[in-house]
């Protein structure tokens, strides 16, 4: 039996801002179901370099950044055009991360279909263990990435952010279990579009929670969550901004995992309790839409 231990600092693409500094302290404030169910959306299964199905840093939720414009693996290949790569391609596991590689944006101006970006900034990824087989592969050898960026994302419906984004996402092995550690912070600024008006964005968000992984078989097993995510954040919801503030306990409740599920998680919920007793859970059943329930009573 594998256990897969994470311990995750991460931050979501959601309008949120963190409470008190880099300390979360303890629960605290409430949760109102509008703000909930916005926040509940950007939580589902989206936090940033969480590992894939294959092991690897999932980091298509980096905000801020065209589609498929970080990667782990490979030299000659570049999604923009204007980023320098250098490195070690070598990758003898096949696990999609090099050796060595970091990518050095410079892009101002960066269009992809109707949006706009600016990068600057690189992205940092180094495979610990890179000597073939199973047993070197992803989480089970061990990487980081680094990630030190500023970003501009502008679209034709009324979005322009500006992003300050950092973070290091770190995965080690010893013996029959592997830890992964997530530190990672954005700051968005601007202004978004959502219901046919513009809002003013200005957030940050903080967490700092771990992961229990523990494997039944080769693609199915266990999963524990415990620790705190704090928000201070305003979320257009129904035409209004509506604003939320808490601390929150994270917990998991009869959380299992399934590498074949579109969810990844199978069935059970990851919990959020504000000081006040509000419980935000999210319901996985596989392959079917995730459920929004705030005290028990159905969000979405």
């Amino acid at each position: 039996m594998r256990v897969i231990n994470y311990a995750l600092v991460p931050v979501l693409a959601a309008a949120l801002v963190s409470c008190g500094g880099d300390g979360l302290g303890g629960p605290s404030g409430t949760l109102e179901a509008k703000g909930a169910l916005a926040f509940a959306g950007s939580l589902n299964n989206t936090l940033p370099a969480m590992p894939d199905n294959s092991g690897r840093p999932s980091l298509g939720s980096i905000g801020g950044l065209p589609n498929g414009s970080v990667s782990t693996s490979s030299l000659g290949a570049k999604a923009l055009g204007c980023e320098t790569v250098t490195g070690n391609a070598t990758d003898a596991d096949s696990d999609g991360i090099a050796v060595l590689r970091t990518v050095t944006y410079n892009c101002t101006d960066f269009v992809q279909t109707t949006d706009t970006y600016s990068i600057y900034g690189t992205v940092t990824s180094i495979d610990k263990k890179d000597n073939g087989g199973a047993s070197s592969k992803g989480l089970a050898g061990g990487y980081s990435v680094n990630i030190d960026l500023q970003s501009k994302h502008r679209n034709s419906t009324g979005t322009s952010l500006d992003y300050t984004t950092k973070g290091t996402f770190d995965a080690t092995s010893s013996g029959n279990s592997s830890t992964f550690v997530s530190q990672y912070k954005t700051h968005f600024t601007g202004t978004q579009e959502a219901y046919g008006q513009v809002f003013e964005i200005n957030y940050k968000y903080q967490t700092d929670f771990n992961v229990v992984y523990t494997a039944v078989t080769a693609s199915t097993g266990t999963v524990k969550i415990d620790g705190l995510i704090g928000i201070d954040g305003q979320f257009p919801e129904a035409g209004k901004l509506e604003v939320a503030k808490a601390v929150m306990t994270v917990r998991s409740n009869n959380l299992t995992y399934n590498s074949a599920c579109t969810t990844f998680f199978d069935q059970g919920d990851v919990e959020y309790v504000t000081g006040s007793g509000n419980v935000l859970a999210l319901r996985y059943n596989c392959n079917a839409t995730v459920k929004f329930y705030l005290d028990g009573q159905l969000l979405n």
